[in-house]
C-alpha cells in the first residue's frame, strides 16, 4: 500500500477506538509508523457454497 494517508486512518482508527488515549497514538505513530507495512487485497471472485451439515 503506497498511500501514506489511508495507511495512517487504518492504523489510528483501533487505537482511537480501544484506548481512546491520544498521547499513546502520537507515541506510537512517531516510533513505529515509518516500519509499518500495509498490503491490500483484492478478491478477483468469490463464490458462496451452501454446505449442508447432517
Amino acid at each position: 500500500m503506497d498511500d501514506e494517508a489511508k495507511k495512517k486512518e487504518i492504523c489510528t482508527n483501533p487505537v482511537l477506538k480501544f484506548t481512546g488515549d491520544e498521547a499513546c497514538l502520537e507515541k506510537e505513530l512517531r516510533v513505529a509508523f515509518p516500519r509499518v507495512k500495509g498490503l491490500e487485497l483484492e478478491i478477483e471472485n468469490m463464490i458462496g457454497k451452501l454446505v449442508n451439515e447432517s
